[in-house]
């Protein structure tokens, strides 16, 4: 097994405030507040509490694009459950919360469940980031991923410190507004 070399600290930070001194510094910031309306219209359409639709959305959302995750949430809420068009392990999760089964009680990982924290608090944690692929490469300052298309477990807490220290710095940002403001020029 190759060993994985991260940055230092002091250069992760680095690294997310140079990303964040390229953009206008507001493209994103409402990022989460964004996400959450579109959930709560899907709950309000669909009969389901705003958590079951912000869960479903991000149990929803590993290797997906934003758009299309908004297009499978609103199928498998439309319909009332997930039987096909993802992992059975994806369809087991959404099928658990749809069945009232709280979302965290379901959803795995790190980068899934802090992206249900932070667009149920609107992006107002002070301390959960979703750490995701586009996150990772920014405290990296490169493709650290190289085949694997995950962030290794243990620099999970590393980026999200990262994260919370550079939003400290900037002053008037959470980190996972933060997050989103650079992850919006990446995911477009």
């Amino acid at each position: 097994m190759a060993t994985l070399n991260y940055p230092s600290r002091t250069a992760m930070v680095r690294n997310i405030l140079r990303e964040y001194r390229a953009t206008d510094g507001l493209t994103g910031r409402d990022w989460y507040r964004d996400a959450y309306v579109t959930a709560a219209h899907f709950a309000d359409d669909y009969g389901v509490t705003r958590e079951q639709a912000i869960g479903v959305i991000a149990a929803l959302s590993p290797q997906t694009q934003w758009w299309q995750n908004v297009m499978l949430a609103k199928q498998v809420l439309s319909a009332g459950a997930m039987v096909q068009g993802h992992t059975r392990d994806t369809m087991r999760k959404v099928n658990a919360i749809l069945a009232g089964i709280p979302p965290l009680d379901v959803l795995g990982g790190q980068k899934v469940r802090s992206f249900y924290v932070n667009i149920l608090d609107l992006g107002f944690s002070a301390d959960v980031v979703t750490i995701d692929r586009h996150a990772w490469r920014t405290v990296c300052g490169a493709n650290p991923l190289g085949k694997r298309n995950a962030v290794p477990d243990a620099g999970y807490p590393l980026a999200r410190d990262a994260f919370i220290r550079a939003a400290a710095i900037i002053g008037d940002i959470t980190p996972a507004q933060l997050q989103a403001v650079v992850w919006v020029p990446r995911a477009a």
